[in-house]
């Protein structure tokens, strides 16, 4: 990141820039368009800073330790540092999360919006990306892909689990009614709003990010949640005005939905941009049960489409929230699918 005189600098010429046409551009639209790193480092220096949070676990016990996380990775196959099997990545570990990078220098992004992840789990999600890469090596070898690991949170939505979950990585809490006993009591929680806020200024950040890490811009940067990560997602591309080059929702539902699409603040709605959205859903989901998945997709089509974006639903017979859904070649064909479509247009 730049070091003090450059920012220094940077914000002389901004202030100088914008005294000379301020009707047309504010200092934040000057940095983001001549400066996006230095916007981003005076923005936050980092996407894993936090903010206060009330369900978020005191910082010394919220990192796993790289041995940890390198041994679950282990644990499925899959070795730190090394090359991918049957690929061109290298998988890059560390305490903040996991990146398959490619041989050749990438020239798109995939980021992974995890949704809940219990400690001593996070290695699991890992094979997903491996079928992604070798279900279309030709595109794949161009892109890199990013798991973060999203910080460990305190949990009051869960305790219907057996065994019950207290704590666990997550971008955000849902507060269930009281006497809560099935996950159809999801329908009426209340979504921990400031999370759901922080959530998306932090997937924007690691998005726009990538152009300067790897000189990616966000049109060449897709977005793939799961279950809360996929409500992450639909919270981001939703309320702020990034134009990601897909954007791919699997088990999850829209949060907010009044607010996005309220009639007398469409017409101003960041979400007017001409990227695709895929949502994704099994009919024998448990967890977010399907009917909200496929009322989520009823709200978002006509709005969506009508905004300029292209939108798509599948309902993928007899298959549940995680585990059968991602041994399932279909779910594979649909990432496929939206990745090719999304980087071959931006």
């Amino acid at each position: 990141m730049p070091s003090s005189p450059s920012v220094i600098f940077v914000l002389a010429t901004v202030f100088l820039l914008s005294c000379h046409n301020t009707s047309a551009f504010s200092v934040k639209q000057l940095l983001e368009t001549y400066f996006p790193c230095v916007a981003l480092d005076i923005s936050q220096p980092d996407w894993t800073t936090t903010y206060f949070e009330p369900s978020l676990v005191p910082p010394s016990v919220q990192n796993s330790t790289l041995d940890e996380l390198s041994a679950l990775a282990r644990d499925n196959n899959i070795s730190c540092f090394q090359r991918l099997p049957g690929t061109t990545h290298t998988l890059q570990c560390s305490t903040t999360g996991y990146t398959f990078v490619p041989a050749k220098r990438p020239k798109y992004a995939l980021i992974y919006i995890a949704g809940l992840v219990r400690k001593g789990f996070e290695g699991r999600t890992l094979p997903i990306f491996r079928r992604i890469i070798q279900e279309d090596p030709n595109l794949t070898q161009h892109v890199i892909i990013h798991y973060p690991l999203i910080p460990f949170r305190s949990i009051t939505f869960d305790s219907f689990v057996s065994p019950p979950l207290t704590i666990g990585r997550a971008w955000f809490d849902v507060l269930p009614p009281a006497a809560s006993t099935s996950p159809s009591d999801l329908q009426s929680a209340e979504y921990d709003r400031l999370g759901l806020y922080r959530a998306a200024q932090k997937i924007d950040f690691i998005t726009r990010a990538q152009n300067c890490l790897h000189g990616i811009p966000p049109n060449r940067v897709a977005l793939l949640g799961h279950s809360l990560g996929a409500l992450a997602l639909l919270e981001t591309v939703l309320s702020t005005d990034i134009n990601p080059a897909a954007a791919i929702a699997v088990s999850g539902v829209l949060p907010r939905a009044g607010d996005y699409f309220r009639q007398d603040t469409l017409p101003y709605n960041p979400s007017r941009r001409s990227y695709n959205l895929t949502m994704v859903h099994g009919t024998e989901d448990k967890v977010v049960p399907f009917f909200s998945g496929n009322a989520s997709a009823q709200i978002v089509r006509p709005v969506f489409t009508s905004l300029g974006g292209g939108f798509r639903f599948h309902a993928l017979q007899g298959l549940d929230h995680l585990f059968k859904l991602f041994e399932d070649d279909q779910v594979y064909s649909i990432i496929r699918e939206a990745l090719r479509n999304g980087f071959m247009s931006a």
